[in-house]
């Protein structure tokens, strides 16, 4: 068959750093001082709290100009999971996953951007998300390895 399908890459490293058309970030806060060091993004809208819910999971920050790195906000810390540590599912972590990487391609294609960099495919940007140390970093490998299957299934 002719299916044009794209790439996957597993980079070690900043994530803040990659240029890409849409990256998620583990958390629900601009104010996050790990995720944003110096600060939000210059004319970012604060998503609220209360906008985050299991069917909603993954956010989009309004306000970042077009043409730079728009930034998704995923709710993914196990401690406000249905679950709570230790119990939280890795389909839990996995299921965020999904969500941006639908959201983002939807978002992108609603906006008719371009690639960024010149590339001919746009790019998407997530962590191995999950993995921290409060959530389930005992379980990396079946984390990778299932945010894997679903990077290709895409």
């Amino acid at each position: 068959s002719d299916v044009d399908i794209g790439h996957v890459f597993v980079v070690r490293g900043d994530i803040r750093a990659l240029a890409a058309d849409a990256v998620l970030y583990p958390t629900r806060n601009v104010a996050n001082p790990v995720w944003f060091p110096d600060g939000p993004p210059e004319g970012c809208e604060v998503v609220p709290t209360a906008r985050f819910t299991e069917g909603a999971r993954v956010h989009k920050v309004r306000g970042i100009a077009p043409g730079l790195t728009q930034v998704w906000l995923g709710h993914l810390n196990s401690k406000y999971a249905p679950m709570p540590p230790p119990h939280t599912p890795l389909s839990w972590f996995l299921a965020a996953a999904e969500q941006f990487l639908a959201a983002a391609e939807e978002d992108i294609h609603a906006s008719g951007a371009a690639p960024c960099n010149a590339r001919d495919r746009h790019l998407l940007a997530l962590p191995v998300i999950g993995t921290g140390p409060r959530n389930a970093r005992c379980a990396s490998g079946d984390i990778l390895t299932s945010l894997l299957r679903i990077l290709y299934r895409f």
